[in-house]
């Protein structure tokens, strides 16, 4: 059996972005959600009441783009949102992920080591054989199309994998990388849905905690 978990990555960084991972939530099209800590602002309160309510989905966007390496260190940053994320949620986060890759391989190795440490899933970037990530390494559903997606979790072996996609709509105010393509993915992880429904003998989806 192909488990999948549907990520959306990226709650946070727009409240236009949010509106759509929220849509898809609330309609069980994706398992897990990515929160970019740093990004919430008070015109969010409203969003952080309805995504709070599915506290077994939500994990940590780990942004190391911003900070100063020559005052802290990347688990020291990895601890501080981590806290902020308690703070905001008053729970824990399920897993936790990186935000972009410029500093992947430091920045793996500290979420790793953060996340052994106090027992919370990661994602798995490199392959890895560990408990607490998937058996295989994530797949981005950004940037293709559905058949390409489609093509890729069918010729997985049987085990676990995440499915990263940044949902949402054109924000004029964003400067995400992303930005015209996440009406896309909306698009995709729809019919990724479907196909994973109409294969239910050969797929199934989950959440992190199914990992258990």
């Amino acid at each position: 059996m192909k488990k999948i978990i549907i990520n959306a990555d990226d709650f946070g960084y727009s409240k236009v972005f949010n509106e759509s991972i929220l849509f898809l939530l609330e309609d069980n099209k994706i398992d897990s959600v990515s929160i970019m800590i740093d990004y919430i602002q008070d015109n969010q309160k409203e969003q952080i009441k309805k995504i709070k309510k599915y506290p077994n989905r939500l994990g940590l966007h780990v942004d190391f783009e911003n900070i100063d390496l020559k005052k802290t260190s990347f688990y020291s940053e990895i601890e501080r949102q981590y806290k902020k994320f308690i703070e905001i949620f008053d729970f824990e986060p399920v897993f936790l992920d990186m935000h972009k890759y410029s500093y992947r391989e430091e920045g793996q190795k500290s979420i790793k080591e953060f996340s052994i440490k106090n027992n919370i899933f990661y994602r798995n970037l490199d392959g890895d054989k560990n408990k607490l990530t998937t058996t295989h390494k994530k797949i981005t559903g950004s940037f293709k199309t559905f058949e390409e997606i489609k093509e890729l979790v069918s010729k997985l072996d049987d085990g676990s994998v995440t499915i990263l996609f940044h949902p949402g709509k054109f924000d004029k105010n964003s400067k995400s990388s992303f930005n015209k393509d996440r009406e896309k993915d909306v698009e995709n992880i729809i019919l990724l849905n479907d196909f994973i429904d109409k294969n239910r003998d050969g797929f199934q989806k989950i959440s992190y905690l199914d990992l258990k």
